[in-house]
């Protein structure tokens, strides 16, 4: 530990005396780090801003110039510019500037509760006998008012004031149906008038008086015992008016008009009626703020104001001014009207001068719209505190006075500073006083070490800063909209208390730690630490130091020129320590004249470089990388992850390859379509530098055409490899898992269409067994005639799309499947474990080919449902054939004998001389010939294999048994049983019109038998002949 930690503050002086609220400061303190302010005054309305000083500002308040008496002096600015510190400043000053001896100064400090700011400002009457009861009432009436009762008083007051405004509304709209503004004066009308049944409606009242109101109101009641520089403003926000879910589940329970009113009005436009509705409601807050702490009332006979009033017309008689200062206005809520009336009330009537004087000066923060307009108007002048200076350079050495500031004067400490201040005479100069801290018990290597952190104005030691970490600190704490901005309350938040309260881990030896305020050490700076120091700890901390003291160095050479007190302060090694020489550039040696001229490597524009560079860093540091730079590295990463993955090693085709985006952290682009989503990192952060330098040399190799033929390439063709096999192993990874949902996908589809076209479908709970059925090519197979748009001709259609498709399945299968040489497309050999593997997951995923052409619609008729949908009107077909044939023939049915039965009785016909002379015996004996050869008793075996009902069938059970009948069979069979059942009924005709030629002469014997045989084959077929109309 060396002497330095007394230029370290401690905690206690860190909170006595670097606070972020100037009112909480001594004056002493405030004075200590009090460093002149960037000013600018303009007139109210205008834009046009003049420069000024703090010595201007407080000449324009004590202006002997006051035809009527007032001043009102606004300071704006944003939040933590600076602006309450400047009205505390201005106290101070008044206390001592001979001008303001005759003024009573009354000082309304941020944290202030209502009841605070009227004590204050009544504190003039104080003994005053005749103000006794009026003071009295008014302490009673403030301190009855608890946020409890606040709320519900509240609510009844923004009643009044709301129905106060629609008045005031509606005459505005009345008196110019045509204003411009018309529609806006009528949207703020509307709010007006709806807003009162808003908050007193019994399903919503409880809410807004617990969890808007209260808070709202507490503001009022309470102040601010410890003021939180970053407290919400006593307001309305939007948020305040928007419901929570269970209250918007019975929101039913509301009355109509809130419904309405919610649901549409506020609602309209994505929500912007919420922000209208918060504008016109902060509008009457402060009228509704009086009504709760009745201010508007008399009390002991006497109004506030008229109160006030009565202390200028006193002040007057004493010959005296009354000054109020307001560190924060809209914390005032409940009094601003009343102070503007009176801060602008006149101190001469008729020529004759009634009252006292008054100057006023306020602090009114941008964005606080209630009243600013009034205020400003009135005001005349607005004094703005800037943030945005003229150029960074003048921001960062303010920012740098104001942290050697604060140091110094914490380093004092605060005792010590105020007994300093109090021997200040009045004739003294109000910063003389402080000097610059300096311990005089350094060693010699002390002092050394102090001063490689260097010193700001006053020759104050910035330590433990110093302007490359002042610098840096500022990019990341003062940066708004991408531009460095002044901010004095985030200096002291961020990079002052910060980084002061770890003096801890500084006596530790363990400042900074890792990763200290986002440290990004640049890339090559990075890998250096990674080779160079083994401790991960040691590493991770000098990478933080590099960053922000160190200036964030690009290469290893510039370390070497940093102070190596840098490193001592915080025990870390130096850069002698670590090895780091100063690079001299060795000189060229002679040409060899004996030697070819050699080819140098091809060099890079090194501003392309360096942009690339910056880019990277920037990203690293958290700035989003544009689209085009990032789709560059997406495209070069794809580029070498295809010719880095061995295909025929993982058993895939190329061809396989699905659609890859690369997923770059912050990067624009990452929302884009793809199969395959690969990320190189799960973040921007790269502590240890490695992606940035796998990038870089990815975006060299770009920048050179894409190759390695370039000085660095040999280097950075290791590193990208290195980078590549890591995204290489997860791609291929991510490939093979949906390869094998897709594989699953492939083979179940082979395995329903080897059922309808009947291929044998058995032996598939083995490897082999299951790679021999998806691989088995359609049994050959002739398509029948069949009629147009029947269940079988509907069957025979998807089994031709199968015959037509299957051999695309096979080959996306073998793709996902086969061992292929080099690039070709023949595979060697199939990978039957793989499949086996992914039919058993039964994780399927159709390939993106089957969402294309013919195969789309084909795998949707290849659906469970579409299929049996298709096979059951054939399967109820073939029942009712298959019944039919049997109560025609009965069970043991022989077809040889049926058919020679049928010869004969066609012999006896034709002897007869009873054939039918339009049928053609030649049709007729064809007939039976082809029945002859159909396999009939096959055909009836195997429909008797089907399962169950139609309904609870199974469609495995179906499609094996349909898928071995030939239906053209079928057909033959029902059209031969058609033909001579068609033809005996002719016959039967010819025999009845005979008989009527003959007459009375009695038939002869052959007569009879043929009526026999006739009406017997007739009794026999009748039941094979479906009823007129039907099918056969």
């Amino acid at each position: 530990m060396t002497m330095l930690e007394h230029y370290w503050p401690n905690q206690g002086e860190i909170s006595r005396c670097i606070k972020a609220e100037a009112e909480t400061a001594s004056e002493a303190v405030l004075l200590a780090v009090h460093q002149p302010m960037p000013l600018a005054v303009r007139n109210a309305g205008s834009q046009v801003e003049e420069p000024v000083t703090e010595q201007n500002f407080l000449d324009a308040f004590l202006t002997p110039y006051l035809p009527e008496g007032t001043l009102l002096q606004a300071v704006t600015g944003v939040s933590g510019a600076g602006k309450s510190h400047l009205i505390r400043w201005l106290a101070i000053q008044l206390r001592r500037d001979s001008r303001a001896k005759r003024m009573v100064v009354v000082r309304i400090p941020k944290s202030a509760s209502l009841r605070t700011v009227v004590e204050l400002i009544l504190g003039p009457l104080v003994g005053d006998k005749r103000f006794a009861l009026a003071r009295d009432e008014l302490r009673q009436a403030m301190a009855e008012i608890t946020p409890a009762t606040g709320a519900i008083r509240l609510v009844g007051g923004l009643q009044i004031a709301l129905k106060s405004l629609a008045e005031r509304l509606t005459m505005q709209i009345r008196a110019d149906l045509k204003a411009p503004n018309r529609q806006e004066l009528g949207n703020r009308l509307h709010h007006a008038r709806c807003l009162p049944t808003f908050f007193t409606d019994a399903t919503l009242e409880e809410h807004f008086k617990r969890n808007v109101l209260e808070r709202i109101v507490t503001r009022s009641v309470q102040g601010h015992d410890q003021p939180q520089e970053d407290a919400p403003l006593p307001q309305f926000t939007t948020t305040d008016l928007i419901l929570p879910d269970h209250i918007v589940e019975n929101l039913g329970k509301a009355s109509e008009q809130v419904r309405t009113y919610y649901q549409t009005i506020l609602n309209r436009d994505g929500g912007k009626g919420f922000q209208k509705a918060s504008e016109v409601l902060n509008e009457v807050l402060d009228q509704a703020i009086q009504e709760v702490f009745r201010l508007s009332q008399a009390v002991g006979g006497m109004t506030i104001e008229e109160i006030i009033l009565h202390i200028r017309a006193l002040l007057f008689e004493e010959d005296r001014e009354l000054i109020l200062l307001i560190e924060d206005f809209a914390a005032l809520s409940g009094i601003q009207e009343v102070l503007l009336r009176v801060c602008i009330q006149e101190a001469v009537r008729d020529g004759q001068q009634v009252r006292a004087p008054m100057r006023t000066a306020l602090a009114v923060t941008d964005g606080y719209l209630a009243s600013r307009d009034t205020i400003l108007t009135r005001a005349r002048r607005e004094w703005l505190v800037k943030t945005a200076l003229a150029t960074e350079e003048d921001i960062i050495s303010s920012t740098q006075a104001m942290v050697a500031a604060y140091l110094n004067a914490a380093r004092w400490g605060q005792d010590e500073l105020e007994r300093r201040f109090h021997a200040v005479t009045p004739d003294d100069d109000l910063t003389s006083w402080i000097t610059t801290f300096s311990d005089d018990n350094l060693s010699l290597e002390e002092s050394r070490i102090l001063n490689d952190f260097g010193k700001g104005p006053k020759e104050t030691p910035l330590f433990p800063y110093n302007a490359n970490a002042i610098r840096s600190l500022a990019a990341r704490h003062l940066s708004l909209g991408g531009r460095l901005q002044f901010l004095p309350r985030s200096i002291i938040n961020y990079m002052l208390r910060d980084l002061l309260v770890m003096r801890d881990d500084f006596e530790r030896g363990a400042f900074p730690p890792p990763g200290f305020a986002g440290a990004k050490p640049k890339v090559d700076i990075a890998g250096w630490l990674a080779r160079t120091v083994s401790q991960p700890e040691q590493q991770k901390r000098i990478g933080s130091l590099l960053a922000h003291w160190g200036g964030n160095p690009e290469t290893p050479d510039a370390v070497s020129s940093l102070p190596p007190g840098l490193f001592q302060a915080f025990d870390l090694p130096t850069p002698q320590d670590l090895g780091v020489i100063l690079s001299i550039t060795p000189s060229k040696p002679l040409p060899d004249p004996t030697r070819p001229p050699a080819h140098p490597p091809t060099r890079i524009d090194n501003s392309k470089v360096q942009q690339w560079r910056d880019k990277l860093e920037a990203w690293s540091a958290g700035k989003g990388l544009a689209q085009t730079d990032a789709n560059v590295l997406r495209n070069s990463i794809v580029t070498l992850l295809k010719a880095t993955i061995h295909w025929n090693a993982v058993r895939i085709s190329h061809s396989v390859m699905p659609s890859l985006l690369i997923i770059i952290p912050k990067a624009s682009g990452n929302d884009a379509s793809a199969l395959v989503h690969l990320e190189i990192a799960d973040n921007h952060s790269d502590p240890d530098g490695r992606l940035r330098r796998s990038l870089m040399a990815i975006a060299r190799y770009q920048l050179n055409k894409s190759t390695w033929s370039y000085e660095e390439g040999d280097e950075d063709s290791v590193i990208a490899a290195n980078f590549i096999d890591g995204l290489a192993a997860r791609f291929v990874a991510t490939i093979e898992t949906r390869v094998e949902a897709e594989i699953a996908k492939l083979a179940d589809l082979l395995i329903w269409q080897a059922r309808v076209i009947g291929i044998p479908v058995r032996d598939i709970g083995r490897p082999v067994g299951l790679i021999q059925l998806v691989r088995a090519l359609p049994p050959e197979r002739k398509w029948s005639q069949l009629p147009e748009g029947s269940a079988e001709a509907r069957w025979q259609e998807l089994q031709k799309k199968v015959y037509e498709e299957r051999p695309k399945l096979q080959e996306m299968l073998v793709a996902r499947l086969g061992c292929f040489q080099g690039i070709g497309n023949t595979a060697y050999a199939l990978d039957a474990v793989r499949l086996w593997n992914a039919v058993q997951h039964q994780t399927m995923s159709p390939p993106r080919e089957l969402d294309q052409g013919s195969l789309k619609a084909h795998c949707t008729d290849m659906s469970e449902v579409r299929m049996k949908a298709r096979i059951t009107p054939v399967v109820q077909n073939l029942r009712n054939f298959a019944n039919k044939m049997y109560d025609a023939l009965g069970n043991s049915f022989n077809k040889e004998i049926y058919l020679q039965e049928t010869k004969e009785l066609l012999g006896v016909v034709e002897k007869a001389g009873v054939w039918p002379s339009y049928y053609n015996k030649q049709d007729i004996y064809s007939a039976i010939e082809g029945f002859r050869k159909t396999a009939i008793m096959e055909i009836l075996e195997n429909i008797a294999r089907l399962p169950g009902s139609d309904a609870d069938a199974p469609l495995e059970g179906m499609l094996g048994v349909v898928s071995l009948i030939d239906l053209s069979v079928v057909r033959r069979a029902e059209g031969f049983v058609g033909t001579v059942t068609n033809f005996l009924k002719v016959v039967e005709q010819e025999v009845a019109r005979k008989e009527q030629t003959v007459g009375g002469v009695d038939p002869e014997k052959k007569a009879d038998e043929l009526d026999a045989c006739l009406q017997q084959i007739s009794k026999d077929l009748a039941p094979l002949v479906e009823p007129e109309g039907g099918k056969t």
